[in-house]
């Protein structure tokens, strides 16, 4: 079945290694609704609810970073529902990390709301091992490393 496009709130559900779960909040989507911006909670034992995300904020999530859509588009990752409450300002879009080959070390990497936009501008007065890195994950990569986040190291995502 076609799935709608995904908006700002929404709270996806991530298969992780051994049958648990993951959580992702969606912030910030494109336009073209092909790529997303996701903070990711885990594990659960099962799917959450959407009561379950009412106390979540952007502080606690263990990866944040631009994803595209496939995982739910082809229902992998199923809608669980939206956040109750969301307010996007609580969900900051955060300065991204990226390698630098030319030079050597780290540039920042901003992007706008829209999530296409962005500039790169030298680390000067940052630290870049508080930083995510910048890229775009697919959902397979999602799902392993928020497994690996979680701790959980055997098995293989469900489905």
């Amino acid at each position: 079945p076609r799935r709608g496009k995904l908006t700002e709130g929404n709270l996806l559900g991530v298969p992780l290694a051994g049958g648990a779960w993951g959580l992702g909040v969606v912030p910030r989507v494109t336009d073209d609704g092909w790529i997303c911006l996701g903070y990711f909670y885990g594990p659960y034992p099962d799917l959450p609810s959407v009561e379950e995300t009412a106390t979540l904020g952007a502080e606690a999530a263990i990866l944040v970073g631009q994803f595209g859509t496939l995982g739910y588009k082809t229902g992998r990752w199923p809608m669980i529902g939206v956040m109750p409450g969301f307010d996007r300002a609580n969900w900051p879009l955060p300065v991204f990390r990226s390698e630098d080959p030319l030079r050597g070390g780290f540039r920042k990497v901003t992007y706008g709301d829209d999530l296409m936009a962005f500039r790169m501008t030298s680390m000067e007065g940052s630290d870049p091992a508080l930083m995510p890195d910048d890229g775009l994950m697919g959902h397979g990569f999602v799902e392993i490393r928020l497994s690996r986040l979680c701790g959980i190291r055997s098995g293989s995502p469900p489905g």
